[in-house]
């Protein structure tokens, strides 16, 4: 049995990619593929103290406290369709 595993950006992933790893293979048995996706590493994921992580949640509360900030919804498929909507914004799918 044979195993690799491939780490790739989303740009690498394409056909020739795919035609490269057929190859590998030769048509001898069967091939399994797996693929998992790890999200980016965003600038907000940063290290903080203790000090700043505590000043920016009293912020978050104090801007709830007083309606600052805050996006209401009417029901649950335009708060699905405004999540959709930022997570197309910050992942788009790259060819």
């Amino acid at each position: 049995m044979q195993q690799a595993t491939f780490t790739i950006t989303g740009a690498e992933f394409n056909l020739e990619l795919i035609e490269k790893i057929k190859g590998l293979f030769n048509g001898n048995g069967e091939v399994e593929i797996q693929i998992t996706i790890r999200p980016k590493k965003r600038a907000f994921l940063r290290k903080e103290t203790r000090e700043e992580y505590f000043a920016r949640l009293d912020q978050s509360i104090k801007e709830t406290r007083d309606a600052n900030n805050l996006i209401e919804f009417e029901n649950v498929d335009t708060l699905e369709s405004f999540a959709l909507n930022l997570y197309t914004k910050y992942n788009p799918i790259t060819s």
